[in-house]
Order: C-alpha cells, then structure tokens, then sequence
C-alpha cells in the first residue's frame, strides 16, 4: 500500500510540472494574440513533442518582428575591399618584377588572395592572372632596455596578363 503511495506522489509531481508547462505556453499565446504581436517571442527551452500537431504548433509559438528582413549572408562579397590594399612595396626586387608584369603590395593581415584579387580589379580596372601572398613576420627589436617586436605583416605578389600594367610608381 505504501509503494502505491510513493508512486503516486511522483506520478502527481510530474503532473503538477506539466501542468506549469502548459500555463507557461497559454501565456505565452495570449501575448501572441494580444497587442504584443509585434514583439520577438521566444520558448526558453522547447518541449518534447508528443505528435505532429503539438509539434506545429510549438513552431508557430516561435515568432520574429513582422518589420524584420532577411539578413544577408557574410561573404567576403559583402566585405568592404577599401582597406585591403595597404598600399605598394617599392623595393628593388619589386621594382624588377615589374618587368614580368608582377607588382608587389603590403596588404591587410586578415586579407586573403580572392579579397586581394577584388580590390586589385576594382581600383586599377585589371583582373590579376595569379596573386602569391608571403606573412612576413615581426621583427624583434631592442630601444635601450626594452626589447619587442614589429608588426607581422603580410606581401601580395600580383601577376597581371601580358601587355596589361598598372601605374604605381608616379612620384618615384
């Protein structure tokens, strides 16, 4: 007779904690329903659907602003190329490759040779047949007692087709 009582109060627990449940997605509901609308409303945590129904309408519970756009996705298409061209390396070597239609440019760190290759076309109207990107790192330095180091930095080498060149060196 015991056992049965014990079973039971663990039965009624479980059914108290559903209970709560079920107010929680009734108020919910009513804040849809009501002048709320508009408001972002969110389950905290989802529950087990029991069928397909309780699942739909678990669903159509989760809503968004009705003013809400679709977000566009994070390309690198999207990325502003403004910085990517740090600017032009003007070295001996550099100045050697220009011969072979290959110039050479600091670029951004975080810059990647498709980026490099965009900024390149849209600011000198010339689409590149390879780019090579070197990381250059740091140097380490001394000032007295202190030591550290330079910036890393990263060198695009542009490759451009025969007969296409671009003017870089002007006041040089």
């Amino acid at each position: 007779m015991q056992l049965n009582n014990v079973h039971m109060g663990i039965f009624n627990k479980l059914k108290k904690l559903k209970t709560q449940k079920d107010e929680k997605e009734a108020t919910v509901a009513k804040a849809v329903k009501g002048s709320e609308a508009d408001r972002v409303v969110r389950l905290e945590k989802p529950l087990a659907p029991k069928d397909k129904k309780e699942k739909d309408q678990k669903k159509e519970l989760v809503l968004t602003k009705k003013e809400d756009k679709p977000k566009e996705a994070k390309t690198w298409a999207n990325k502003d190329l403004h910085g990517v061209l740090v600017k032009p390396l003007i070295t001996e070597k550099a100045n050697y490759l220009t011969g072979s239609n290959q110039y050479v440019f600091k670029v951004e760190v975080s810059a990647n040779k498709i980026q490099v290759a965009q900024a390149i076309e849209s600011r000198y109207g010339v689409k590149p047949l390879s780019i090579n990107i070197l990381n250059n790192k740091g140097k380490k330095v001394r000032y007295g007692r202190t030591s550290g180091q330079t910036k890393n930095w990263k060198k695009a080498i542009i490759t451009f087709p025969a007969g296409k060149s671009i003017e870089i060196q002007e006041g040089v």
